[in-house]
């Protein structure tokens, strides 16, 4: 397996496989989802903004269009998955305080 770090990103390849992977320290899953969940509505205010006052937005190329829908996903998809962790966690927390 091959590996490579830098910062908080660790990409590693094995095989026909290949694993992104981002540490968030000292940070709960709540925290991050809602730093996701901004981001994602930062992306998508942006985009409306743009679409509105650039004509040219429609012009785009439709690799451009599934790229930034791409990343809007991935953002959501992180943030959902997130607040299930978070969800959990707090659960358990309560059935531990019980």
């Amino acid at each position: 397996m091959t590996e490579t770090t830098h910062g908080n990103i660790t990409v590693s390849h094995s095989g026909s496989a290949v694993c992104v992977t981002t540490w968030y320290a000292l940070e709960t899953p709540r925290e991050v989802a809602a730093d996701k969940a901004a981001q994602l509505h930062s992306l998508l205010f942006f985009l409306r903004d743009y679409a509105a006052s650039n004509p040219q937005f429609g012009e785009l190329l439709p690799a451009m269009h599934e790229g930034i829908l791409s990343v809007a996903e991935g953002l959501a998809l992180e943030a959902r998955l997130l607040s299930e962790l978070a969800a959990v966690a707090a659960d358990d927390n309560a059935s531990a305080s019980l």
